[in-house]
């Protein structure tokens, strides 16, 4: 995401000059940025939770019963109560995953775009 929205950056230096031109100010450019990377990171959150959940109950669909056989005899369990499941609804870590990916999202646009919103717009609309 980092070099995506780096690319991103690089190629709008004349829309950011035309934004600063018209009176926008460097938090007002941020903020349009920054929501780019909001719905990129709410994307990838949601295609991954999707993808996540799919090859979780797929596998316990096909593997479940013979990995709960396997897990009985590695740790010498012989009670059949417990069971050996790809997947279990807790919302602890899925949390965690949530704000780290929004958060890596958030950081990786911050670092190219504190450096567009240095450059003169002047100099950019001359350069284009």
């Amino acid at each position: 995401m980092f070099f995506t929205m780096s690319r991103v950056l690089i190629d709008s230096r004349r829309e950011t000059a035309v934004f600063r031109a018209l009176g926008a100010r460097r938090v007002d450019i941020m903020a349009i940025y920054m929501t780019y990377s909001l719905f990129v990171s709410v994307l990838i959150l949601i295609a991954s939770l999707i993808i996540g959940v799919t090859v979780a109950m797929a596998l316990q669909v096909l593997y479940g019963s013979s990995f709960t056989t396997q897990a009985h005899v590695a740790y010498g369990l012989f009670d059949s109560s417990t069971n050996f499941s790809f997947f279990s609804v807790t919302y602890k870590l899925p949390v965690v995953y949530a704000v780290c990916i929004l958060a890596l999202g958030a950081l990786a646009t911050a670092i190219p775009l504190l450096r567009n919103i240095q450059w003169n717009p002047i100099t950019d609309m001359r350069e284009e």
